[in-house]
């Protein structure tokens, strides 16, 4: 099992056990996925392709773990700590670059993650946490059981300093406007007393009457002339929508995610 940078600085989302909810503290590890949550947002991410070509050096006391599945909850510290460790393998052009493969040290109380830097092993011991993690698996085949009518990729680093704006000017939640997968997105936000309208255009729009494969036809975005990984919007409405209309339906969705989050764990 591997892992890449990207699956646990999941890390920058989440916060401190200050925060009151046990899982919004912790990054739930799987064989299959990595992936964080706090009851309003749910991200995940899935281990790197093509595991199977790369083998760790054998070396004395260390080993990639024999087991096939890992079902764990670990610290944010703990995250942290990892993205630390497989930075360290930058520039050592070797196929384990920038990975982090799970120990054979794993045992019920924690999980060893190893980094090899060309010369030697990193390995960080991530305490399994007791949280229970909900069911997540309802609420994001829910979200993308439908094929969408439209796919827009749109630059990440411009939509991260646009809502970077927002949240230094106060603007307590921005509203998302697509009309037509070819024309500028428009971003609305209050600030205060002030309105505040932003236009975004996509950097490309995929072809709809091809089936849609989903993240495999996305690529990361180095720059913002290339293909930067997709995002899924839903149905356009043909009818304006007023700025009540829109912030009722924004509030209604975070309610739903978080609502089922906790039903679910409830459940268990």
């Amino acid at each position: 099992m591997l892992y890449a940078r990207s699956n646990f600085f999941l890390h920058s989302l989440l916060g401190s056990a200050k925060w009151g909810s046990p899982h919004a503290t912790c990054v739930h590890v799987t064989q299959k996925f990595t992936e964080a949550t706090d009851g309003h947002f749910l991200v995940r991410v899935t281990p790197p392709n093509g595991d199977t070509e790369v083998e760790f050096p054998k070396k004395k006391g260390f080993g990639p773990f024999r087991r096939k599945r890992i079902d764990v909850c670990i610290p944010v510290a703990a995250a942290k700590g990892l993205v630390t460790a497989v930075d360290q393998t930058r520039h050592t052009h070797l196929p384990t670059e920038g990975l982090l493969c799970v120990g054979r040290n794993t045992d019920a109380e924690s999980v060893e993650f190893l980094a090899w830097t060309g010369q030697q092993y990193i390995s960080v011991s991530a305490k399994v946490e007791e949280t229970k993690y909900p069911k997540t698996e309802g609420v994001v085949k829910a979200a993308v059981r439908r094929r969408p009518k439209s796919v827009v990729a749109f630059s990440p680093r411009l939509m991260s300093k646009l809502c970077s704006y927002l949240e230094k000017v106060g603007a307590s939640q921005v509203l998302l406007e697509i009309r037509k997968p070819e024309e500028a997105m428009v971003l609305r936000a209050k600030a205060g007393t002030n309105e505040v309208l932003m236009l975004l255009m996509p950097m490309k729009v995929f072809d709809e009457k091809k089936e849609f494969k989903g993240v495999s036809e996305a690529q990361p975005a180095e720059d913002d002339t290339g293909s930067p990984e997709f995002g899924e919007c839903g149905e356009n409405d043909e009818d304006d929508d007023t700025e009540a209309d829109l912030e009722d339906r924004t509030h209604a969705i975070s309610e739903v995610v978080g609502k089922k989050a906790l039903e679910d764990e409830e459940n268990g």
